[in-house]
């Protein structure tokens, strides 16, 4: 197995050749300068053969806890991490706490591919060799951190197959290394969730609009200086200082509309349409002056779907639907109107009360679109955070602008308001915001993410972009906190 794993090292070298990794340097290797390929094989074998020794003792420890083949396919992965030195000790103790999850997959894939390759190996490059060596380090660390068994004992406690639950994508490197769906859709069918059950995503909507937005000023149609008085022309006065870009971050200052519907007639069998949203904002006062101050904005978010209707000449379900949804193949996500479509595989919004789980899946305001109406699961999202990674709907230089915190008219950074509120996550405290994306780092590490809430959901997208790293949570409860919950599998990749 040592060497059939060497061979499958060497064989990937020759076509992927990775760049160096930054744990070890190649002269850390014991055949650094090794320059043919049979010599570099003897080599590789020999140090693991001269390591066997000292390794006994960890060994017996990797058997104890894996038995059989697959305790064997550990040893020998065993060999070959502490063969290239201690290059990662941190991954290096994780395996040896893999427990009884079974191997890495990686492991098995090897295997296979060694198998039909060995006798077509031509290698000629002992430095591109050492190179995937470091490489391969670095893949077993993050393999293990994402034990399918790691990510599912911190989710599996919260729920069981009779109660409402969550929905978990991990992707690492572009692929889907976890997807999960933990509970039901509803306790009246009581099916479960999967990777197909669409939930209402709330405020995790905004980055579809922002992006509309960005396609529509890429298209040419649209400014982000472009005023609210320019777009719609019976639009009161105030809104001759508050542009697109004010909207996109949250500095236009517009009232919240969901106040101005205080006594009104809308209920959860009425609800408040995009439209008429627009009409109560244009009756109300400005909070503050555009650009002065940083205020979370379901208003300006609203508004700014009504903006890509006006300026697209289409409902904005259908604008995502056709510039958004449809491009990426997101087949099962939609902007839900009621009346007018259905959701397929919906999940049901719940809220616990007392010992019980009660549906509260609608709200007054559940039918604005722009600010939080969108629907959509883990198989779909899959699909958008790989296009946000190769830039598929928008050039990396036009996305620019959406990662760019913002900063107000006098120069100084955005704070969150200092009274507590519904959508005031950390009173007082600095805030980065782009477009539709939160940007301040998780403990040192960058990354872009939204979260969403309301009546019985809560979502999050968590994407640590320098780590190529996503985590999205859909839950159709609100007791559980799908912000913590997403760090805490962040952490899992530390």
């Amino acid at each position: 197995m040592h060497r059939l794993l060497v061979g499958a090292l060497l064989t990937v070298a020759l076509t992927t050749r990775p760049a160096p990794a930054q744990h070890m340097n190649e002269k850390d290797s014991p055949c650094a300068g090794v320059s043919v390929t049979s010599d570099l094989t003897s080599c590789l074998v020999k140090a693991g053969e001269a390591a066997d020794a000292r390794l006994n003792s960890i060994f017996r420890s990797i058997r104890e806890k894996v038995d059989g083949a697959d305790g064997q396919r550990l040893v020998a992965a065993e060999r070959l991490w502490i063969q290239y030195r201690d290059a990662n000790c941190t991954a290096e103790r994780e395996l040896y706490q893999h427990g009884t999850g079974g191997p890495p997959a990686y492991l098995a894939c090897m295997e296979a591919m060694t198998r039909a390759r060995t006798k077509e190996l031509e290698v000629t490059y002992a430095v591109a060799a050492m190179r995937f060596v470091s490489a391969f380090l670095i893949a077993a660390s993050v393999a293990t951190a994402a034990d399918p068994s790691r990510v599912d004992a911190i989710f599996a406690p919260l729920t069981d197959a009779k109660s409402p639950g969550v929905a978990v994508l991990v992707r690492k490197d572009g692929k889907t290394i976890e997807q999960r769906g933990y509970g039901v859709r509803d306790l009246r069918t009581m099916t479960p969730i999967d990777g197909r059950t669409n939930f209402r995503l709330a405020s995790f909507t905004k980055q579809f609009t922002a992006m509309a937005v960005m396609l529509l000023v890429g298209d040419g149609k649209l400014r982000y200086d472009e005023s609210l008085t320019e777009i719609f022309s019976d639009f009161p006065d105030y809104g001759r200082t508050i542009t697109v870009r004010h909207l996109l971050t949250h500095t236009g200052g517009l009232p919240d509309y969901e106040e101005l519907m205080e006594n009104g007639p809308w209920s959860e069998t009425f609800q408040i349409q995009d439209k008429e949203v627009l009409t109560l904002l244009k009756q109300g006062k400005p909070k503050f002056a555009a650009g002065t101050s940083w205020s979370y904005s379901n208003s300006g978010y609203v508004v700014l779907g009504s903006i890509v209707a006006k300026v697209s000449g289409m409902p904005l379900g259908e604008f995502w639907r056709q510039r958004i949804f449809a491009p990426l193949h997101m087949d099962r996500t939609l902007a839900y109107i009621k009346g007018s479509n259905t959701v397929p595989d919906r999940a049901f919004g719940h809220t616990k009360r007392a010992a019980a789980f009660v549906e509260t899946d609608q709200s007054s305001s559940s039918a604005t679109l722009g600010d939080g109406g969108i629907y959509s699961n883990l198989e779909d999202l899959a699909k958008w955070d790989e296009a946000l990674e190769k830039h598929t709907l928008l050039a990396e230089s036009k996305m620019k602008a959406a990662l760019t915190p913002v900063r107000l008219a006098d120069g100084s950074a955005a704070r969150w308001p200092s009274a507590p509120g519904d959508d005031n996550l950390n009173p007082g405290k600095p805030v980065a915001y782009g477009f539709g994306w939160f940007l301040d780092a998780y403990n040192g590490r960058p990354r872009m993410w939204h979260e969403g809430s309301t009546r019985g959901f809560g979502t999050v997208i968590e994407r640590f972009t320098t780590e190529r790293l996503t985590i999205v949570l859909l839950c159709n409860r609100t007791d559980l906190d799908p912000i913590k919950l997403s760090l805490r599998v962040a952490d899992l990749f530390r």
